[in-house]
């Protein structure tokens, strides 16, 4: 059983491709240039908050959103969240909560952050 969200605009998971050394062929890093894409039908975002931080010299927006996915869907805490044209990295760990009266994961949760400027 899922948490059923027929009008949820749905988002796009990025994962970064592992960055190879030329020469000894080993993992050296995330390459973020060309991710891997996969759309996640279901998913909805609510926007939790925007800050602006005091900073004089620098105009920055900071937006968190709460991001609620189907509970089996494939993201971990590495990767980032294209939503509305933006792009936002995962703030710690997606939750995935089981009703305690019947055992179900209803739902997968995270908090989202994005900045501009």
């Amino acid at each position: 059983m899922s948490l059923h969200m027929p009008f949820a605009p749905g988002v796009v998971r990025l994962r970064a491709k592992t960055k190879t050394d030329p020469y000894s062929k080993a993992p050296v890093g995330e390459d973020w240039k060309n991710p891997d894409r996969e759309v996640i039908a279901g998913a909805a975002v609510l926007t939790v908050n925007s800050t602006d931080p005091a900073d004089p010299l620098r105009k920055r927006v900071i937006s968190t959103k709460n991001l609620t996915l189907p509970p089996t869907a494939d993201v971990v805490d590495t990767d980032r969240i294209e939503y509305g044209g933006k792009v936002y990295t995962i703030d710690g760990e997606i939750q995935r909560d089981t009703n305690p009266f019947t055992g179900d994961t209803l739902a997968a949760t995270a908090i989202l952050r994005g900045s501009n400027g």
